[in-house]
């Protein structure tokens, strides 16, 4: 028995039906089987796949519509093919073979032509079939083993960014140990060296353990941001609250340089949904550029404008502006790879703006001011609709 061939089987209680069916078949390349009641047929779909059925319906005991059912009840037999060939050639017959499951039926007499090219098909769809499911369970293990290998890259991943946060933290935390020593130190120093030279010295010793100290946070906040765990706390923004409390936390530095401060249009009801402590930090850091890069007595202005889709912060200072070289290319500044123009003073605090505000699709820009006098960063978020 050459098992390469397709597999049929024939049930029908009358031999000499059994008989003429197999005469038409065999010189077809099928391997054929027989059975003569429901049962027999039953038990030898047990024991081999068969690729087609040919069934009759008025059989003893059990009938083939009977069979069918069982077989469809089956999750062994149910995928295999049943035609029904039958004397009945009502529509109710006809109709309730279909429902139970046959894929096609045959009335008798049947025309032998007919009947080979209906088997034909029948088992060519059946070929295709185990085809597709062959392909699809093939392509199914290929899913589900790049997910897991995906879940392993993406679990590998977060192990890393967590490392590097770890060990970013432990980093800022050994720095902040010793530079509180030598903040200790200093205000002894500061006490007891009391003349103008030495005060000079000492201040500008605090000025860079200041600024060591805030590029330890802004490294640490930047790290935490690009991290895959990294989750925005969305929260309704009041534009108006936000501005004063910037202002508020820069009360002793806009008095110490006697900055003057504009706010134009900031105290409507406008409001956007983001993270308020990393909104307000992203804000606190560019009015604190523009004050740092504002002379002694200088002016800082404040602009709060919208559209139909988005709320501008804009903050200009009056400074000396960003060179035309650096103004060109500043979105560089934004690949992490190249933040390596700290002479401006800002590089890594434009990086953790861009990174905050990304974060919330909104939207940064970087100019000259059109008078000549000092630059603006302008930031934009999506409007919250009423």
């Amino acid at each position: 028995m050459n098992k390469s061939l397709p597999k049929i089987l024939l049930v029908d209680d009358t031999p000499e039906n059994i008989q003429v069916l197999g005469g038409f078949l065999s010189g077809q390349n099928y391997n054929i089987s027989f059975a003569t009641s429901g049962k027999e047929a039953l038990r030898l779909t047990q024991s081999n796949d068969y690729d087609l059925i040919l069934l009759d319906i008025m059989m003893p005991e059990m009938s083939g519509y009977e069979f069918c059912k069982i077989i469809q009840n089956d999750t062994k037999t149910n995928e295999i093919p049943i035609i029904f060939i039958s004397a009945r050639t009502d529509h109710e017959s006809i109709l309730h073979g279909f429902e139970i499951g046959a894929v096609d039926y045959i009335t008798k007499p049947f025309n032998y032509s007919e009947l080979i090219a209906r088997v034909k098909t029948h088992l060519d769809l059946r070929e295709q079939k185990l085809m597709l499911k062959k392909i699809n369970n093939e392509l199914e293990n290929i899913v589900h083993q790049r997910t897991q290998e995906l879940r392993l890259a993406n679990k590998e991943i977060l192990q890393l960014d967590q490392a590097k946060t770890q060990f970013l933290q432990l980093i800022s935390h050994e720095l902040r140990t010793p530079i509180n020593n030598i903040m200790l130190m200093l205000d002894v120093l500061k006490l007891k060296l009391t003349d103008v030279s030495s005060q000079n010295y000492l201040h500008r010793i605090d000025d860079s353990i200041s600024k060591l100290m805030e590029f330890s946070d802004l490294a640490l906040m930047i790290t935490s941001l690009t991290a895959a765990s990294s989750e925005i706390n969305w929260h309704n923004i009041i534009v108006s609250e936000l501005i004063n409390n910037v202002l508020e936390n820069h009360h002793t530095i806009i008095q110490n340089k006697n900055i003057d401060i504009s706010v134009n249009d900031c105290y409507n009801k406008l409001s956007f949904m983001g993270d308020y402590q990393l909104i307000e930090k992203s804000i606190f850091v560019i009015l604190d550029n523009a004050i740092k890069f504002s002379k002694h007595g200088g002016k800082v202005c404040i602009e709060c404008s919208c559209d139909a889709d988005w709320i501008y912060i804009s903050i200009k200072d009056s400074g000396i502006g960003i060179e035309d070289e650096i103004l060109n290319s500043i979105y560089d500044a934004f690949n992490i790879k190249n933040i390596d123009y700290h002479n401006q003073g800002f590089g890594l605090s434009l990086k953790l703006v861009h990174l905050i505000i990304s974060a919330h699709k909104g939207q940064v820009s970087v100019m000259n001011n059109k008078d000549g006098v000092g630059a603006c960063v302008r930031v934009a978020f999506r409007q919250l609709k009423k």
